[in-house]
């Protein structure tokens, strides 16, 4: 008969993998090499611009220590050589606010040529002991805690040192200066 041989070849087969399913299996381990890698040290921003296009405001915040210094590259705004992808001319409002610590704002770049709608500068220094330096427009300046010193700049500015031992630099225009708490000097 035909189907013996193939029953035969069968039943050997299924023999064959019964023995091999009964002994243990053997696991292979694999070997882990613990490696590292150094990587480059890493600087977080921590000054951020945001344009909101409805007021045309631009704001720029820092949360931390930092320098600010605000100017104009090819008709774009930059915050610390960095581009905005703001142009200068759209801003209507400007709008900087220092982090809690010791904050050097510098808008003395910001000019009615490269910022011909601009109508409103306001700069909070927050914490810690500032040095903010404005525009040649009217600007708000505030100090707020710390031993701070602002410089108005060109325009009739109003400057406010709030808490600490401040200077305040009017500089020209008819200013306002509200010197605070604190042993202040203003000129």
């Amino acid at each position: 008969m035909l189907l013996y041989p193939w029953l035969r070849q069968f039943k050997q087969t299924l023999r064959h993998r019964g023995l091999r399913s009964s002994r243990p299996a053997r696991r292979r381990r694999r070997r882990v090499t613990s490696s590292s890698e150094r990587l480059e040290d890493r600087t977080l921003l921590s000054v951020t611009s945001t344009f909101n296009p409805v007021p045309a405001e631009l704001t720029i915040t820092s949360d931390a220590a930092d320098p600010i210094v605000v100017a104009v590259n090819s008709g774009e705004v930059t915050v610390n050589g960095q581009p905005t992808g703001v142009q200068a001319a759209d801003v209507r409002e400007l709008q900087v606010e220092g982090g809690p610590g010791a904050n050097n704002i510098d808008l003395s770049a910001v000019t009615p040529a490269d910022f011909p709608n601009l109508h409103s500068v306001e700069v909070h220094g927050r914490g810690g002991n500032d040095t903010v330096v404005g525009t040649a427009l009217d600007d708000s300046l505030f100090g707020e805690e710390g031993d701070d010193e602002l410089w108005g700049g060109a325009g009739n500015d109003t400057l406010t040192a709030g808490l600490g031992d401040d200077e305040l630099h009017g500089e020209d225009g008819v200013d306002l200066l509200d010197a605070g708490l604190g042993d202040d000097t203003a000129d």
